[in-house]
């Protein structure tokens, strides 16, 4: 039947195919392929409808499938819920942007990273900033980050710069220099 809703369902078999993402294996199996099968109009709002709203276990197993389904159209939504989102919703929303995301998300993750006064939030968007960065192999425009450096406070300037510390450009050098300040008695930093 699970497999069946996969392929004639629609945006109605989204919650109960969800659901079972916490059953039995084999269950469980069944509905992940029939998630990835799904198609039709509302299907990937329903998707997301689910991720704000399902307990946390089942938010969990949905990060982890929704960048299975390769939809780059619920990148948009996924960032307003990892803004406004809470608890579990905002947890599952930058875990499935640190999968999804590419160097369209990179100026709204680095104003998330700046902004948030979670610490939470901002590990979660430092590590989708981090991943996004991994991913481009450094061929990425680093001024969003640049200029975050020079609006967030202590806490989102350091993990803007651990999230862009695996990139070999001469901007983030500069930043890098401009947080310390070296004297004869050693560097003190100012970040």
């Amino acid at each position: 039947a699970l497999t069946a809703l996969g392929i004639l369902g629609d945006a109605a078999a989204v919650p109960v195919l969800t659901d079972k993402l916490v059953a039995t294996e084999p269950e469980q199996k069944a509905a992940e392929l029939a998630l990835l099968r799904l198609k039709g109009a509302g299907v990937t709002e329903a998707l997301l409808a689910r991720v704000a709203s399902a307990p946390p276990a089942v938010q969990l197993a949905l990060v982890k499938l929704l960048p299975q389904r390769g939809e780059k159209t619920i990148l948009p939504k996924l960032m307003e819920l990892a803004r406004s989102g809470s608890g579990a919703a905002q947890r599952a929303s930058l875990m499935a942007l640190a999968q999804l995301a590419d160097a369209a998300q990179v100026p709204a993750l680095v104003q998330l990273l700046v902004e948030t006064k979670s610490e939470e939030a901002r590990y979660g968007a430092q590590e989708a900033l981090a991943a996004v960065y991994q991913r481009s192999q450094g061929k990425i425009d680093v001024s969003p980050v640049v200029q975050g450096l020079g609006r967030g406070d202590t806490e989102a300037r350091i993990a803007l710069l651990q999230a862009c510390s695996l990139l070999v450009d001469p901007q983030i050098r500069a930043a890098l220099r401009a947080g310390t300040r070296c004297d004869r008695s050693g560097c003190v930093g100012r970040l």
